[in-house]
């Protein structure tokens, strides 16, 4: 079973969910993995959580770059740099998907992109490889050459690695992505039609990556976490992924609600109102919490002001 450890919390927890579709192995239960062969398991937290303590993920933080690390850079101005270093990324703000390869992995700023990684046992080393993409749904949903040559290049990788990995290691995860909560009380934080834009993007990219992949390795690649649901903290996270280890670091603006959870693409509509849910209350939270603030300093603002007719008064009678 695939487990995660929120490390604000330092616990650790079994995700046990729904069987995926008919004719797929659950793959949150690691059936399709040989025995003895560890899934891709992952940590999630705060960047205040990986900094106090952050092990490998501390390398997100660094400035520059590292031979030892694939960086699945989505920044502006690296194109010459990934394409000549086998990276596949057409054009500024598209996707990247790293060469298949033992290298760590990271990849900075999803904030509305979503990611897969796919991780087995090489047959001639029997070292560990891998691949991480990052993509804009807004890029390769759009029109068909973007579409299309998005698919080529995710398909190419997936048919390497399938094709290079004993059977029975390979394993994949999606990842990533924003769901702007679709509720009148909530959009109307944000522009509600480039929330509703957000949300479809999201469902359809999930669902594209879900089936291709599924098609190519013979299994339902689970969501390892949930969208981008924070409304003040920020909507962007960051990935580290130990390739050796198969272990994913998660840094997100927030933890604790359900956009931590894992996910089969057949339960998304459970989990999307679990996500809506959380929006709310955390929205309520917000306004309890300043309303009090305001109730505070009310209270405050009066009593000085009984203070000095107080001794307005006091002075008359001196």
């Amino acid at each position: 079973m695939r487990i995660y450890s929120i490390i604000i919390h330092m616990t650790e927890k079994i995700f046990s969910h729904t069987e995926s579709r008919e004719g797929l192995v659950n793959t949150l239960k690691s059936e399709h993995l040989s025995e003895g062969v560890k899934p891709i398991m992952f940590c999630v937290g705060t960047p205040d959580d990986f900094k106090k303590d952050p092990g490998p993920v501390s390398k997100i933080f660094r400035q520059g770059n590292d031979s030892t690390i694939d960086n699945v850079d989505f920044s502006e101005g690296v194109q010459e740099i990934l394409t000549k270093n086998g990276f596949k990324n057409p054009e500024f703000e598209s996707y990247v998907i790293s060469p298949v390869d033992s290298k760590d992995k990271l990849s900075a700023k999803f904030k509305n992109c979503t990611g897969v990684i796919v991780s087995g046992k090489d047959k001639n080393s029997e070292e560990f490889i891998s691949f991480l993409s990052h993509q804009s749904p807004e890029y390769f949903l759009s029109d068909d050459p973007e579409f299309e040559m998005f698919l080529s290049d995710l398909k190419e990788k997936a048919i390497e690695m399938k094709n290079r990995c004993i059977e029975g290691t390979v394993d994949a995860v999606i990842l990533g992505g924003n769901y702007a909560v679709g509720d009148e009380k909530v959009d109307q934080w944000n522009d509600a039609q480039k929330n509703k834009t957000f949300r479809e993007d999201y469902f359809e990219s999930i669902q594209l990556l879900v089936d291709e992949m599924s098609g190519i390795l013979g299994f339902e690649p689970p969501i390892i976490t949930g969208p981008q649901i924070s409304l003040e903290h920020g909507d962007e996270e960051d990935v580290y992924y130990d390739n050796k280890e198969k272990r994913l670091y998660i840094v997100k603006p927030e933890v604790g609600d359900s956009s931590t959870e894992s996910y089969m693409a057949g339960n998304i509509k459970e989990q999307e109102k679990k996500w809506t849910a959380d929006v709310l209350a955390k929205k309520a939270a917000k306004i309890e919490e300043v309303s009090e603030m305001k109730k505070k300093i009310r209270e405050k603002k009066e009593k000085k002001q009984a203070e000095t007719v107080y001794e307005k008064i006091k002075k008359l009678f001196q």
